[in-house]
């Protein structure tokens, strides 16, 4: 019964797609695109997400413990720079899945 439902996990899991967002910080968050729900799979804990678009992962990443207070940033997939309004399943996350939170420039002429 307990191989069965590892298996079950396993196999949802490999129907998602991985993405490694990488914080300003260089640290890894490690996530699944598919149904936003906590899996455990031998011991690893995988966040999975329901997000389709960039503006959704900023969302979820606004409200994460380790990048809610980055406000001013972009991501980068592959060396270039994402609109936020591009699909997550159009890159190419199979050979790359790491999204790069770069930090945006600062206009100091405002203040």
């Amino acid at each position: 019964m307990l191989a069965q439902q590892q298996f079950s996990e396993e196999a949802e899991l490999q129907r998602l797609c991985s993405i490694v967002v990488v914080d300003l910080n260089g640290r890894e968050i490690h996530l699944k695109v598919g149904t936003e729900k906590l899996n455990t799979l031998n011991s690893q804990c995988v966040q999975t997400v329901a997000y389709e678009m960039v503006f959704e992962l900023r969302e979820f990443l606004s409200e994460h413990i380790y990048t809610c207070f980055f406000t001013n940033f972009y991501f980068e997939h592959a060396g270039q720079r994402l609109n936020e309004y591009s699909e997550l399943m159009e890159l190419d996350l199979v050979s790359n899945p790491r999204i790069v939170m770069k930090p945006g420039k600062c206009n100091l002429a405002l203040v």
